[in-house]
């Protein structure tokens, strides 16, 4: 069976769509993100080395692989192999998680599943076979919906796994310890600065360097993290839950719950907790 590919190329991305490619070794450092969609009808045996970690298994039609820009990665497989590919590029990737005030890091993910990005790498697929008859501003709209659903769902806060970064000294331990049991007060960088015994000004260049985020992103990771945690409550309201977090009001607690997570406080107990 002969190979066949399509390509469709933008500013900010390169989409290919590979079918029946011959079984090989595969390796490659790219500058670019990577996600690669398995679409073989048939398991396919296949090992994949990703930063040093091997993984063997079996890839299904429908599983997806997210490799993060500049990270070594080879892959093998036994017989012909059909997926989609999706580059992304890097710059475009910082400049939405800039804009966004998240962190750029992300994270390799090896035959996950992820039907939103399936859905959405499918539509450009199709607007590609057409032409990008749409035009520039819907497939622009297209990759900020992939871009941004990466970095709530691959980054460094995502959802409920969040993992608070732990400092490396203990000059800012008393400072966090008090933003987590105070959390639903109206903390005053004052008091923060005054915890770890630094100036103002150096408090916050020194804390954004150690941490990664500013003080107040650190405090609205903090309340965003309880507040799903108070979604999956029935009987409180997102007005009961914006107050308990310290949320001067619910339109407040309304956009910054969605800045974080990529929808609104109600589409996430819709979405992840009324199932």
């Amino acid at each position: 069976m002969q190979k066949h590919y399509s390509t469709y190329t933008s500013e900010h991305f390169h989409l290919l769509a590979a079918s029946d490619v011959r079984p090989q070794l595969a390796e490659e450092e790219v500058d670019r993100h990577v996600l690669v969609l398995h679409r073989s009808t048939t398991p396919v045996n296949i090992q994949e080395n990703v930063a040093g970690q091997i993984y063997r298994g079996q890839a299904f039609q429908g599983d997806l692989n997210f490799i993060p820009s500049h990270v070594d990665n080879s892959c093998e497989w036994g017989v012909d192999l059909s997926f989609l590919r999706l580059e992304i590029s890097a710059d475009k990737v910082n400049q939405i998680a800039e804009q966004e005030n998240r962190s750029s890091n992300l994270s390799y993910k090896i035959r996950t599943k992820d039907e939103k990005l399936v859905q959405l790498m499918t539509w450009l697929e199709v607007e590609g076979k057409n032409g990008f008859s749409q035009g520039q501003l819907y497939t622009d709209s297209m990759m900020n919906l992939i871009t941004l659903h990466l970095l709530n769902e691959y980054g460094s806060s995502r959802g409920n796994d969040l993992e608070w970064k732990t400092p490396s000294s203990t000059v800012f331990s008393t400072a966090i310890e008090y933003m987590h049991a105070h959390y639903d007060q109206d903390i005053s960088l004052e008091k923060l600065h005054q915890l770890s015994h630094l100036s103002s000004s150096h408090f916050i260049t020194s804390f954004k360097k150690e941490m990664g985020i500013t003080p107040h992103q650190y405090l609205l990771k903090i309340r965003i993290d309880r507040a799903k945690e108070l979604l999956i409550d029935p009987v409180l309201t997102i007005g009961n839950i914006s107050l308990r977090l310290g949320f001067s009001d619910q339109s407040h607690f309304h956009r910054h719950f969605k800045k974080w997570t990529g929808v609104t406080p109600l589409q996430w107990k819709k979405n992840f907790v009324q199932k």
